[in-house]
């Protein structure tokens, strides 16, 4: 029965996939690890979306970004960098301090709410949570 139930579940999704929508990358290195909320925005300014999620390796939670290289010889996106070692339910991207980039705003595992001040075009290039 499971093996039928498969097999019928498989031709299903078939028949609904549209050819014009394939997969084109992955992660670097295979599979994606536990992710329990993703976004996509320009982060870095550079024309192309990026994905901001929160991942788990293991007990541990992080909020990353991972830079968009679809169009480089790579073709894949860059490893996670670490916005916040705090997890997150929920993640949206808008401008909130009308500088011109997205910001983050995150509502995390352990305090709540988080606003992610985008600093990657200022010379320091360091993001932190804001107050």
């Amino acid at each position: 029965m499971e093996v039928l139930l498969r097999h019928r579940l498989a031709r299903e999704s078939a028949r609904r996939s549209d050819p014009r929508l394939r997969p084109v990358a992955q992660r670097h290195g295979g599979s994606w690890p536990n992710v329990s909320a993703i976004t996509v925005s320009d982060v870095d300014g550079d024309g192309d979306p990026d994905l901001v999620a929160s991942i788990s390796s293991g007990t541990v939670w992080s909020t990353v970004w991972y830079e968009n290289r679809l169009g480089e010889p790579t073709a894949d996106f860059a490893p996670p960098r670490t916005i916040s070692t705090l997890g997150s339910f929920y993640l949206v991207t808008a401008d909130l301090d009308g500088d011109g980039d997205p910001d983050i705003v995150a509502k995390t595992f352990q305090s709540g709410l988080s606003w992610y001040d985008n600093r990657l075009r200022e010379p320091s290039a360091i993001s932190a949570p804001s107050a």
